[in-house]
């Protein structure tokens, strides 16, 4: 049963690991869409500041485009970042049960180390004490 246990802590673990390394991925995608999200806003205000410097009509249709074209890119990645962080959640969720699963498998192997420890500790205290009741009483005289 130890090395069952043993095996089973061990794919727990990876498992674990496993589910660390997709969160890990999930949080630079969700860094990265924020960024892009960051830089259409940027885009977006620059280009609207520079249709109104020139005061062309031109480029303020054109300026006016574009912010459009950024609103529409922003809400895809605002829906897409969305998705990742119900991704996040979802991974936690399996991660707390992937520790909780690890951690039981670590106590049923650290009970089973006490359980066979003790009675290794019961058989020697039974020989020890069979080899005492055949000696011979100590001569008192």
């Amino acid at each position: 049963m130890g090395k069952t246990l043993t095996t089973l802590i061990k794919l727990e673990e990876k498992r674990v690991e496993d589910i660390q390394l997709h969160l890990a991925d999930n949080r630079r995608a969700q860094d990265r869409t924020q960024d892009a999200i960051a830089r259409w806003n940027i885009d977006a205000a620059a280009a609207f500041a520079d249709g109104l410097a020139d005061g062309d009509v031109r480029g303020m249709q054109a300026a006016g485009a574009f912010q459009h074209r950024a609103q529409t890119a922003m809400l895809a990645l605002e829906r897409d970042l969305t998705h990742l962080r119900d991704q996040a959640a979802a991974l936690l969720e399996k991660l707390q049960a992937a520790y909780a699963a690890q951690k039981r498998f670590e106590i049923l192997a650290e009970q089973q180390a006490r359980a066979e420890a003790k009675a290794k500790a019961q058989k020697n205290q039974a020989n020890l004490d069979e080899i005492g009741s055949r000696r011979p009483p100590k001569n008192t005289t």
